[in-house]
């Protein structure tokens, strides 16, 4: 789906039926894309082990049920970052690699 519509943020569930969440994120890491996507992932989870695997390639990590404004915070979290990657994109690409 990623394929055919580009994201900028990606929010997604740990765990669902077809991938969870991880294999997701790494599916999502592994692809080439010319620009970055940020990785908000959502889970019932709240274990200090599971909070340190986001190493699968997850930007942020957030318990499911928390308040909505947090959920919205860490979204907007993500448009700034995502934005400052896009500015910093034509540099990027002119140079061959970070400035």
């Amino acid at each position: 789906m990623m394929g055919a519509r580009p994201c900028q943020v990606l929010l997604t569930d740990w765990q669902m039926p077809d991938m969870d969440g991880l294999t997701l994120c790494r599916t999502v890491r592994a692809d080439q894309s010319d620009s970055y996507v940020y990785v908000l992932l959502l889970s019932v989870r709240d274990g200090k082990e599971d909070c340190c695997r986001i190493g699968c390639g997850a930007d942020d990590y957030l318990v499911k049920g928390g308040p909505v404004a947090e959920i919205l915070a860490r979204l907007e979290v993500a448009r700034r970052i995502t934005h400052v990657e896009h500015s910093l994109r034509p540099a990027i690409v002119r140079t061959g690699g970070f400035p």
